[in-house]
């Protein structure tokens, strides 16, 4: 999968679908120390693992989506497994 990210939508595309989001519509981003996990909804949730970003782009990732996302959680620092609720 395939992702294209600006400060309006983040679209993307598969072999078998493709589609977009805007900022607002996600309810969640959390990145921990392996990636980012986007959560439009509480069941569903896109990965977006650290290596598939370019240099910089993950930091340029994560400042858009701190001033996007209304629960923005950075636990990239954390050294213990995450453990979702």
């Amino acid at each position: 999968m395939s992702w294209e990210i600006d400060a309006t939508s983040l679209r993307y595309q598969s072999q078998s679908a493709s589609g977009s989001l805007e900022w607002h519509s996600l309810m969640r981003i959390v990145r921990i120390p392996e990636g980012i996990l986007m959560m439009p909804q509480s069941a569903v949730s896109y990965w977006l693992p650290n290596a598939g970003f370019a240099p910089g782009d993950l930091e340029r990732f994560a400042g858009t989506a701190r001033e996007k996302c209304r629960r923005y959680q950075d636990l990239s620092g954390s050294r213990f497994p995450v453990v979702w609720p």
